[in-house]
């Protein structure tokens, strides 16, 4: 049963960036009076085809609901400990994203066309649904990147750690230069040729770049990009700045942190 759920999350974790982003991309340029670069996400839920907005905020979350049931049965199989799991933040981000398509979006920034903006509480609640998503995406974001890095964030990652260093410290102290010394005869301390660990990625000067830096980065750009997207929309209702371009930088907060939960999340719901 773990295996099919396995194989389910992981088929999940390449289908969410690509309806999300397809979908998306698809429906808002094709949309009568829709602007890529103005209008929210959530806005393709207006309209006469309305439907088909909320049917992809639905399925995306329910296949991140999916990421995070794989994830959790890959952190018990390796007695990872549940506090701070990863598949927790995944979780919250998939059913935020479907409370989004539950409490619709208010018309607002001349969408739909001919609609008067105003503000109900389903839209409050909305608006609290989109910011619980930018927060889980981020937070994914950081600890995905921690969870892929080989220096070793897990449980599992410390408890090998923890057992090779008392293997090395029970040794005679001349056991230590053979150590490191490879199969190959390269002295692996000294050589300038010897690489990187496997599983690191190589940033400039050949030092090795941890997925965890990856991670950061990634959580950086999700939550900065959804900042400006608020500070952009605010001044649009407000009129400074009429037409901002406040939804291309959420959809790059939102497809940043949906592709790389993807990309990050097959990665390891497949490694051995």
């Amino acid at each position: 049963m773990k295996d099919v759920r396995t194989c389910i999350a992981t088929a999940a974790a390449i289908l969410a960036p690509a309806t999300m982003i397809g979908v998306d991309l698809t429906d808002g340029a094709t949309r009568p009076g829709y602007q890529l670069t103005r209008h929210w996400i959530s806005h393709l839920s207006l309209g006469d085809l309305g439907w088909l907005g909320t049917v992809k905020l639905v399925a995306v979350g329910l296949l991140i609901v999916a990421i995070a049931i794989g994830l959790r049965d890959r952190a018990r199989a390796a007695g990872e400990t549940p506090r701070g799991a990863t598949w927790k933040s995944v979780a919250l981000a998939g059913l935020a994203l479907v409370s989004t398509a539950v409490f619709p979006i208010d018309p607002g920034l001349d969408y739909p066309p001919g609609a008067i903006g105003r503000q109900t509480w389903l839209g409050g609640l909305h608006d609290l649904a989109g910011l619980l998503v930018v927060a889980a995406l981020t937070v994914t974001a950081w600890r995905l990147g921690r969870d892929l890095d080989p220096r070793g964030a897990t449980v599992r990652a410390a408890i090998t750690h923890a057992g090779q260093r008392a293997d090395a410290d029970a040794e005679p102290a001349a056991g230590d230069d053979t150590d490191a010394i490879s199969e190959s005869g390269i002295d692996e301390r000294t050589d300038p040729t010897a690489g990187p660990a496997s599983g690191q990625l190589v940033g400039t000067g050949g030092q090795p770049t941890g997925w965890r830096d990856v991670g950061r980065g990634v959580a950086a750009l999700v939550l900065t990009a959804f900042l400006t997207c608020a500070t952009l929309v605010t001044l649009d209702h407000a009129g400074l700045f009429p037409g901002a371009p406040g939804g291309a930088f959420e959809r790059i907060a939102i497809y940043a942190g949906i592709a790389w939960l993807g990309a990050a999340g097959t990665r390891l719901l497949t490694r051995p």
